[in-house]
């Protein structure tokens, strides 16, 4: 069974760079270790790491900031 089954985030998540947006608007880019990052700022990192893959539209007003593509 891998690790996604038994309901475990691996403490070094890498899921590339990504940037998080918080309850106050300030934007918080180039998170690479989610661990680290949900320590230093009180986080869940399992409800965290959900809004990171798209299952929660946020969390405690953390959201995930997607750029739209230019057209």
């Amino acid at each position: 069974m891998s690790i996604s089954h038994k309901g475990q985030i691996p403490s070094n998540t890498n899921l590339c760079n990504f940037t998080l947006i918080s309850p106050e608007g300030v934007f918080h880019d180039k998170i690479y270790n989610l661990a680290k990052f949900c320590r230093d700022n009180k986080l869940s990192r399992g409800s965290i790491y959900l809004v990171v893959i798209g299952k929660r539209q946020h969390y405690k007003d953390w959201k995930l900031f997607i750029e739209k593509a230019k057209t």
